[in-house]
Formats: C-alpha cells, structure tokens, sequence
C-alpha cells in the first residue's frame, strides 16, 4: 500500500508541480512520496498499538482498499489520467531523476541517479539499526516485544516509528519506480505485485540493509533477465 500510494503521489507531484517547480520537482516528488507513504503506515500501527490488531493482517487488507482510492484520485484528474489508456500520463522529464553519467554507462536504458539514494538510504537504515538507542529499540521489539517491555521500552512509540520510517522508504521506493519517466500507472482494482518482490528481497539478506542493496540487484537481473528471455 505504501508503495502504490507513492507511486500517485510522485504522479501527481511531477504532473501537476513541474510548471511550478521545474527541475526541483523529482527532489519534491520524493519528499512528498515518502510522507505519502508514512501517512499511510501510521492507519495499521495505530490498529496495532492502540487495539492490537494483527501488522500484517491489517496492512493485507488495507491493500484492497489504496488500489481504489488511488483509481479515485486519478480519474478525477484530467491533467494526470490518460482515459484512451487508462492509464496516467508519462511524468515530464524535466521532473524525472537525472540519469547523469548513467546515460553514458547504460545507454539505451532508464538507469538514473536513483541507484545512489537506493544505497545512501541502505548505508542510513543500517546506521540507526546498529549505532543508535532507537535502532536497539526496533531491534528488540522486533525480537520480542514482551521482553521490550520488561526492559522499559516504550513499545507503542517505538512501534509507531518503525513503521512510519518503513512506510517513507517505500513511498519513496513507489516514486522511484515510476519517475523513470517510462512507467505509467495502470489504472487496477488490484494492487501491485511489488511490495511482495520487496519481502522475497529482504528475506534473501535476512533483512540486513546493506546486504538488501545486492539481493534487489539479484532479483533485479531475475525479473529483467526473464522478460528479454520470453
């Protein structure tokens, strides 16, 4: 859920600030993608910690209902949907992630900038896991939140946060993917499958974020490799 909703938030963003904003605009579109995404996480972890419903039966819910509003929030702007395809309109590209240098190296391609933010934001993550009180706190009540408790963790804060940092990175991942400027937004009662290629992408690093940089690579090839195949 939180990634589709970044991805119509980039949208949106690109689409509608880029006569306004100009080149700053993929800047602004991540920013707002991420907060797109935060918003959305924080509906399951006030469920998890002020009701205590289930994390995961919670958010598997909630993704039948993002598709939805997202349709909604297109279709009632014409400026961003394209009613022939249904689909959204290509982003401009003055408000795509620069391809800089990676034009030269893979020419023919959408490779771009956004492989360094990919890594930036892993070297990040893995710092306040490892070198900060609140990485140890998210640890912990990952491992087991009663034992959190018993060691005077505030497991409600602690939880609130983790998810709203998971969810800006996956709105930021959800812009990412589309402000290749070669992707649109289908226009779908169901959600994307890209969420669930990001759980097989942690779990092949056993949820290490320096060690996800090079299984999404992996997967990467997979996925790639297999449609030029077929």
């Amino acid at each position: 859920g939180q990634f589709i909703i970044g991805d119509v938030a980039a949208i949106f963003i690109c689409i509608l600030g880029y006569p306004v904003f100009g080149s700053f605009t993929w800047v602004l579109a991540l920013i707002g993608a991420g907060i797109a995404g935060m918003l959305w996480s924080m509906i399951p972890a006030v469920l998890l910690v002020t009701r205590g419903v289930n994390l995961i039966l919670s958010g598997m819910m909630l993704n039948y209902t993002i598709p939805l509003i997202c349709n909604w929030a297109i279709k009632s702007c014409p400026a961003v949907y394209d009613k022939t395809a249904n689909w959204t309109n290509l982003i401009p590209e003055g408000a795509r992630i620069p391809s800089g240098f990676m034009a030269d190296l893979f020419p023919g391609t959408s490779a771009n900038l956004g492989i360094f933010i990919c890594i930036a934001a892993a070297l990040l993550i893995y710092f306040v896991f490892k070198r900060t009180t609140f990485g140890l706190d998210m640890r912990v009540c990952g491992a087991n939140i009663e034992a959190a408790r018993y060691a005077g963790i505030n497991t409600g804060v602690t939880s609130m946060a983790s998810l709203a940092l998971s969810g800006f990175m996956a709105g930021v991942a959800g812009a990412m993917f589309v402000m290749t400027g070669s992707v649109h937004y289908q226009i779908s009662d169901t959600a994307l499958g890209n969420g669930w290629t990001g759980f097989n992408v942690a779990l092949l690093a056993m949820s290490h974020p320096i060690g996800m940089v090079f299984t999404s690579l992996f997967v990467a090839f997979l996925n790639t490799g297999g449609l030029y195949m077929q």
